[in-house]
């Protein structure tokens, strides 16, 4: 199938032009050779103006290539973005459950209960389960065992 042209119009003008200045006449008048003229103008704008289209057609492909270019890239920023928003909540909530003991902790001689940052004090056990992910089990030490139970001394010694 034979494509159309654009400047089919135009170039049938250019054609039938060129048909009657072909035509054999005896004389030249003043408005054939005028004609003549305006049909070489005519042609050779419509010759620029087809460059101007082809012209038109390839930036119009590159503009279009470029565009999915584009495209492609933004998508990969997009998924890039996506992954990087979820890293970043997955070490936001790992760093929620860390929780960690550092510096100093002001501590009571007598009763070994821990001051607060708000200035309240408490039990060390209540005060350490806050602040960390350590949880406490009940024991009693040899030393402490044989001052509070000293006629059971015999048990933890064999310890």
């Amino acid at each position: 199938m034979s494509e159309v042209s654009l400047f089919f119009r135009e170039e049938e003008t250019v054609r039938h032009g060129r048909r009657l200045l072909t035509l054999k006449r005896s004389q030249q008048l003043y408005w054939e050779t005028h004609y003549a003229e305006l049909l070489a103008e005519y042609e050779r704008l419509l010759g620029q103006a087809q460059r101007l289209v082809r012209l038109a057609d390839l930036v119009q492909r590159d503009l279009n290539i470029s565009n999915e270019s584009l495209k492609k890239e933004m998508e990969l920023r997009k998924q890039i973005e996506i992954e990087r928003e979820g890293l970043i909540q997955e070490l936001q909530a790992a760093l929620d459950k860390v929780k960690t003991l550092s510096g100093l902790l002001p501590i009571c001689a007598a009763c070994k209960k821990v001051r607060s940052d708000e200035g309240y004090w408490q039990e060390i056990a209540a005060y350490i389960r806050e602040h960390s992910e350590a949880d406490f089990t009940h024991t009693i030490c040899p030393d402490c065992a044989r001052k509070l139970y000293p006629d059971l001394t015999h048990v933890f010694e064999k310890e």
